[in-house]
């Protein structure tokens, strides 16, 4: 497909999201429209006009309801009323949020186990995650000071 082909393709893609044509959208995804054109232009389009089926279609296809400075998508759409369409993208949300969390705290060994994900603030919360901090450093050997002995695990004061 040439640059201008492409380019038509995903024009009609957000002209399609734009007027709530469900049907065109998902015609337009499978014959190789870009659901990321114009950052995301296809989801604004259907937030915009409270489009909330072509909205779910298009979330499904991969469409992101992050931007890189906020969440254009669910803004608009709660800008212009329409609720049914912000909650949807609100759950989307969540969801790409519970993902991404997920995929860090896989990757993060401190995210692991009680870790960071399970810290509620509370003294003791606080005192399981020092204490598997200095666990996971003295297993991988990356305490601050190398050579240094290990202090270990010190308990917080009680208020």
């Amino acid at each position: 497909m040439t640059p201008d082909e492409q380019k038509n393709l995903d024009d009609r893609l957000i002209d399609a999201a734009q007027h709530g044509k469900t049907k065109a959208v998902q015609k337009l995804l499978a014959a190789g429209a870009n659901v990321h054109a114009k950052n995301d232009c296809a989801l604004a389009g259907a937030a915009c006009f409270g489009r909330t089926e072509t909205a779910l279609v298009l979330h499904a296809a991969g469409a992101s309801v992050h931007d890189e400075i906020y969440d254009y998508a669910l803004l608009i759409a709660a800008a212009g009323g329409h609720r049914q369409t912000v909650d949807v993208l609100r759950n989307a949300i969540k969801k790409q949020n519970a993902q991404r969390l997920e995929l860090e705290r896989q990757q993060n060994p401190l995210f692991a186990g009680t870790g960071l994900t399970l810290a509620k603030h509370g003294p003791e919360d606080m005192e399981a995650l020092l204490r598997e901090a200095t666990e996971e450093q003295e297993r991988m050997g990356t305490l601050f000071r190398t050579g240094m002995p290990s202090r270990g695990y010190i308990p917080l004061p009680q208020p």
